[in-house]
């Protein structure tokens, strides 16, 4: 599987996006070009989020990943118990962060990417394959494979 971007708040080119709206018509002005173009992303997310609440979490959601600090990086691991997976992109797992992304990765996996100014973090979460909670102390591979990857339910949303 090819890593699919669900969505990122990365700087873009306003005035490119503005270009487009005028030129296909979608705009009268281009204030009202770029007033479009600046509300696009939030549209984008608002689009995603509605999506996602249609995709439901059976089981609690393990999460793992790795935290980019002054000094050094540090592991993460949690477990969460999300409705649907909208209720897991809503609550971003870090606030503040400069810039967020969210994916389904390589290996089918819903990941989160946050930049800011120390460094990156990036966490998994994976469906657990019941309700019981593994012993967090198992190593990565162990607690993969009590889990089961949400990509594929989430990526037969459509690319958008």
């Amino acid at each position: 599987m090819q890593t699919r971007i669900l969505w990122n708040n990365y700087p873009v080119d306003n005035d490119a996006i503005a270009d487009q709206y005028l030129a296909n018509k979608q705009a009268d002005t281009r204030e009202e070009a770029l007033r479009m173009a600046e509300e696009s992303n939030t549209v984008a997310y608002n689009d995603l989020l509605e999506d996602l609440s249609r995709v439901p979490v059976h089981h609690p959601v393990l999460v793992m990943g790795r935290a980019g600090l002054w000094n050094g990086v540090e592991p993460v691991m949690a477990v969460i118990a999300p409705r649907t997976v909208a209720d897991i992109v809503r609550r971003m797992p870090w606030n503040n962060m400069a810039m967020d992304e969210w994916q389904i990765d390589e290996q089918g996996d819903l990941r989160y990417v946050g930049h800011h100014h120390d460094g990156v973090n990036t966490v998994v979460f994976r469906e657990l394959k019941s309700e019981s909670i593994p012993d967090m102390s198992l190593n990565r591979g162990e607690l993969r494979r009590k889990s089961v990857a949400m990509g594929r339910r989430i990526h037969r949303l459509g690319n958008r």
